[in-house]
């Protein structure tokens, strides 16, 4: 008889790796969402045009979506918001998909 195997390819998405998350603080309103599989789209609205232009910079070279959206007390000063959007995205890259994501890459080392 004939017997197949299943591989799924380093190129191709096994599943949804899109991970999204809330930060609340005295300081700062902070949502984020990748999505791993997109294609390096980013909307990022932080009040602070150079994170914002970073962001687009980290979706673009890295292929995957990032859809950020922040208020923070940047009356005061940037602090705050850039420490929480990056506390954020930290979350969301240590979620269940991520491990996913570094073993199929590996595959190309």
């Amino acid at each position: 008889g004939s017997s197949s195997i299943s591989t799924a390819s380093p190129l191709q998405p096994v599943g949804s790796r899109v991970g999204e998350v809330k930060r609340l603080t005295k300081e700062t309103n902070v949502s984020v969402k990748i999505n791993l599989d997109g294609t390096g789209v980013a909307d990022s609205s932080t009040g602070i045009p150079f994170l914002d232009h970073m962001l687009d910079q980290l979706a673009s070279h890295g292929l995957f979506d990032v859809h950020v959206r922040a208020t923070g007390d940047i009356h005061i000063d940037d602090h705050h918001t850039n420490e929480d959007v990056a506390l954020a995205i930290g979350s969301v890259s240590t979620s269940s998909y991520l491990p996913l994501f570094i073993s199929q890459s590996s595959a190309f080392i």
